[in-house]
């Protein structure tokens, strides 16, 4: 079943990319004829971040798939969907955090981008903590069938939390590019 689903999505990419470029055209740079060094030089460092998106959750299900049972690959995505509730707080980086820090100018740039980088890790780091702590009430959001993970739940919230911190971190090079800091 796990090569079936390789081959699935593989075959999907494949089509939506193909499909996009015949029928989406790019969209044009006007007035400029060609990429901006001034934007690639921005773009770079986001580089690894893409990467490690695209990889982040086909790795862990293949190798599971691979090598692991059924009851696992579902506690995977059991603390997965605490993840996802973590997730559901991104937005505040978007309409709270980066506005605070582009609207400032370069002058205030780097004391807003490092308050609100310290933010987000003490919030990540609260986050995680709670999962050492308060397990339990974690597990309530997952369901009985998964009150075994107690032990695992400070970790899959670590992860969304420090997810939340390179997401703010992103954040902030995208303001740096806005504010020419």
């Amino acid at each position: 079943p796990i090569y079936l689903a390789l081959i699935v999505w593989l075959v999907s990419a494949v089509a939506i990319a193909s499909w996009l470029q015949k029928s989406a055209q790019p969209p044009g740079l006007f007035p400029l004829t060609r990429t901006p060094r001034k934007m690639i030089s921005m773009m770079l460092p986001l580089l690894p971040g893409h990467i490690y998106y695209i990889f982040s959750g086909l790795a862990p299900v293949l190798a599971l798939g691979f090598n692991g049972e059924a009851q696992e690959l579902a506690d995977f995505w059991a603390l997965g969907r605490l993840g996802l509730i973590v997730s559901g707080l991104a937005p505040l980086i978007y309409y709270v955090a980066h506005p605070y820090v582009s609207r400032g100018g370069a002058k205030y740039f780097a004391r807003r981008s490092f308050t609100v980088l310290v933010l987000a890790s003490l919030f990540a780091l609260a986050i995680s903590v709670s999962g050492m702590l308060f397990p339990e009430l974690w597990l309530l959001l997952i369901g009985e069938k998964y009150t075994h993970l107690g032990r695992f739940v400070w970790i899959g919230l670590g992860v969304s939390g420090l997810q939340l911190f390179t997401d703010t971190f992103y954040r902030m090079i995208i303001a740096g590019g806005e504010t020419r800091y």
